[in-house]
């Protein structure tokens, strides 16, 4: 899918990293001697408490802001040695637009759980060939991935890099351009899927992009891919923390009362929603108006990294 920046990402690019201590002493020394002015137009002793509580306070707020991406990005340290079987020692992510380093291996443990034969990806890219690997560690035996991408440059940059991976799974992936259907919503052009392919086991979502464009542009998703759904699917809804992601699953939920979701936390986000059918072990989900508050809570929490050995 075309490059674009993650929202909730709280990622900082070296040129940031660069700047800040700069941006920081220049805030802090503005603050501390606007207040002390202010103060000492009062009395010089209380100029001077005043000076040293907002320094301390401006302090408390930068190391506080810090930390916190510290954690993130030892999230994502953790996660990406958890996935180096299957990046074969590839650079990931290789753009903003990527699945995050915690949503990548929340989706390589979705499909070593479930074991799905058939994986249908919505927005293609380097996840296409990491979902490839993960089912190639299933066993690549009657396994089956088909990737779905409307942007013509990133469709050619897909199937290149499917065919250097050279999987030992069914891969392909078809350029599907975005078309309005029936209801005037606008997804991709289903009419591109071969007749036998599915059903599916399992579905990214990862595009279209959605965000401040268009927040809700996700949502036809569960509408088009409903006839190729196999009993007891999951689909995966990438940016789960976004609040056009969260609203599209509220409107799942309300027209088939019969799905459920769990949020997986993350920096971006992930929501596993679970089609009836076939049996799935109990997972703990998280309202869709609660994210919020969940996502701030989160932490580099132990995820298990261990992916066992093929059939």
């Amino acid at each position: 899918m075309p490059i674009q920046s993650k929202q909730n990402s709280k990622r900082l690019t070296s040129r940031d990293r660069a700047r800040r201590p700069a941006r920081i002493a220049l805030v802090s020394g503005l603050a501390v001697l606007l207040s002390g002015a202010l103060g000492a137009l009062l009395n010089p002793a209380a100029g001077i408490i005043l000076a040293l509580a907002v320094g301390t306070a401006l302090v408390l707020a930068v190391i506080t802001r810090d930390l916190g991406i510290l954690r993130v990005f030892a999230s994502e340290d953790a996660c990406l040695s958890a996935i180096e079987p299957l990046r074969k020692g590839e650079i990931y992510p290789l753009n903003p637009a990527s699945l995050c380093p915690e949503n990548a291996l929340t989706l390589a443990q979705e499909i070593i759980y479930r074991r799905p034969r058939n994986v249908l990806e919505f927005g293609s890219g380097c996840s296409t060939v990491f979902i490839g690997r993960c089912l190639e560690k299933l066993g690549p035996k009657d396994r089956q991935l088909v990737s779905m991408e409307h942007d013509a440059y990133w469709y050619a940059d897909s199937a290149r890099k499917l065919e250097c991976a050279e999987l030992k799974v069914s891969a392909q992936v078809h350029h599907a351009p975005l078309i309005e259907n029936s209801t005037g919503e606008t997804w991709y052009d289903m009419s591109v899927l071969p007749a036998d392919v599915g059903p599916f086991d399992l579905v990214l979502v990862d595009g279209p992009e959605g965000g401040d464009r268009d927040p809700f542009a996700r949502q036809p998703a569960l509408d088009a891919i409903q006839q190729w759904l196999a009993p007891g699917a999951t689909i995966l809804l990438d940016d789960g923390g976004r609040p056009g992601e969260r609203e599209v699953v509220e409107r799942w939920l309300s027209k088939q009362p019969q799905l459920s979701a769990t949020l997986h936390q993350s920096v971006d986000g992930m929501w596993a929603i679970q089609c009836p059918g076939v049996a799935s072990a109990p997972q703990p989900s998280v309202p869709a108006a609660s994210y919020e508050q969940e996502h701030q809570a989160h932490a580099s929490s132990s995820l298990n990294p261990s992916l066992p050995n093929g059939e």
